[in-house]
C-alpha cells in the first residue's frame, strides 16, 4: 500500500478539531447524550473514510502491480484489465465520497450541537473531574 502520512478521515478530524480530536470525540463519547452519540458517530464515520481510502489504495497498487506484469503486446488484456479494474476504481471512489460528505455532515452537527445555548454548556474540550 501506498504510505502517506495520514488518511483522509483522520485528517479531516485533525483540521476540524486539532491534533487531539480522536482523544476529545472519545471523551464526549464516553458523556453520553446527543454530543456524546454524536462523536461515536463521527468517529465511526472518520474510520469508515480511513477504511474505503486504504481500499482505494490497495486497489492502486494492485493495478500498477497487474499492469507492471502485464505483457507489453497484449492490448487485449491490458484493456480488459483497465476496464475492470476502472469500474472497481469508480464504484470504491463514489462510497469513499459519499462517506466522507457524511463524515463533513457529522462534523457539522457535531459543531452545531456544541455552540447550541443550554443550562450547561458544552464544549470541543468538557471538564474531566
Amino acid at each position: 500500500m501506498s504510505e502517506l502520512q495520514s488518511l483522509t478521515g483522520t485528517h479531516t478530524l485533525r483540521n476540524a478539531l486539532g491534533p487531539d480530536a480522536e482523544e476529545l470525540l472519545a471523551t464526549h463519547r464516553a458523556t453520553g447524550g446527543a454530543v456524546g452519540a454524536l462523536a461515536a458517530d463521527v468517529l465511526e464515520a472518520a474510520g469508515e473514510v480511513d477504511g474505503l481510502h486504504n481500499e482505494l489504495l490497495d486497489l492502486i497498487d494492485d493495478l500498477q502491480d497487474e499492469l507492471s506484469e502485464a505483457e507489453l503486446g497484449s492490448l487485449d488484456l491490458l484493456l480488459l484489465l483497465l476496464q475492470r479494474t476502472g469500474t472497481d476504481l469508480e464504484a470504491l471512489a463514489d462510497r469513499f465520497d459519499q462517506q466522507r460528505d457524511e463524515l463533513d455532515r457529522l462534523l457539522t452537527g457535531l459543531r452545531s450541537e456544541l455552540d447550541r445555548p443550554t443550562g450547561r454548556r458544552e464544549t470541543l474540550t468538557p471538564d474531566i473531574p
